[in-house]
């Protein structure tokens, strides 16, 4: 608060582009009659006070905002908060306005970001080529960057994996993530491995998975596959998968995914071919 009584409050708060408002209220242990007006199309923020804050008192509002899923809005860019406010002293002799300014620390943008890798091995005849009718058990190490004070990344969440196999493999089961706390059960396949490949998703959505990834840390999703009694000799067997992630744990509309739709939902690699 100031050291005299103030009337007439006006706070206007032009957020940053990257910004839009969610909330805001009055949160101290005395109201004062906030009201407030919003344009989006500016991202304008005005309030005001419909009742004196006197002397020695203050008035404490809330605003709840949230990061855009825009363009603009990318790890490591830095944005303050600056605000101005007017107000009237009611005990000058002209009773005239005054006003002051207020800025927020600068706040950096952090975003979840994987790499990739796959290994075969073959279960049934372990460090031989495979063979009709052997199994082969495939790994996917899936790290999130980071893990350091003060670095640009964040948690990854909601992993989804999407795997294709190639003629003369199919899914036969055992998934399994490490480490615990993830889950995971059988994909969702389509085709049959004979005369159409087979597709394998992992995904919450599809609820089968729910496997998110700190930063600075590595999840392993294993599974294995058939080879098939029709592959021929010199046949080529391949596996490729993708996956995607997200920023925020659990389903959320304003979250950025890796559908690359709009093109900054890039939380996307692949595809990573063994």
């Amino acid at each position: 608060g100031k050291n005299a009584a103030m009337d007439d409050v006006v706070v206007i708060d032009a957020l940053n582009s990257n910004l839009e408002l969610v909330d805001v209220r009055e949160v101290g242990t005395s109201l004062y009659g906030l009201g407030s007006t919003y344009d989006p199309v500016t991202n304008l923020l005005t309030l005001t006070l419909g009742s004196q804050i006197e002397a020695g008192d203050q008035a404490v509002i809330e605003l709840e905002v949230r990061l855009r899923n825009v363009a603009g809005a990318q790890a490591g860019v830095s944005f303050t908060n600056t605000v101005l406010y007017t107000f009237v002293d009611p005990h000058t002799t002209e009773g005239g306005p005054g006003a002051d300014m207020a800025e927020s620390p600068p706040i950096r943008i952090v975003e979840p970001e994987l790499s990739m890798t796959k290994a075969v091995e073959n279960v049934t005849e372990p460090g031989q080529a495979p063979r009709a009718g052997d199994t082969l058990r495939y790994t996917l190490s899936l790290t999130a960057a980071g893990g350091v004070a003060g670095d640009d990344f964040s948690n990854a969440y909601d992993l989804r994996i999407d795997d294709s196999l190639s003629l003369g493999l199919a899914y036969s089961g055992n998934p399994a993530v490490h480490p615990s706390g993830n889950t995971i059960g059988a994909p969702v396949i389509s085709g049959d491995g004979v005369t159409t490949a087979q597709t394998l998703l992992w995904s919450l959505e599809a609820g089968n998975a729910n496997i998110d990834i700190p930063e600075g840390t590595t999840v392993t999703v294993t599974y294995e596959v058939r080879v098939l009694d029709h592959v021929l000799a010199d046949q080529d067997l391949s596996n490729s998968a993708t996956a995607q992630w997200t920023g925020i744990d659990g389903f959320d509309d304003h979250e950025r995914n890796g559908t690359r739709t709009p093109p900054w939902n890039d939380y996307f690699i692949g595809p990573v071919t063994e």
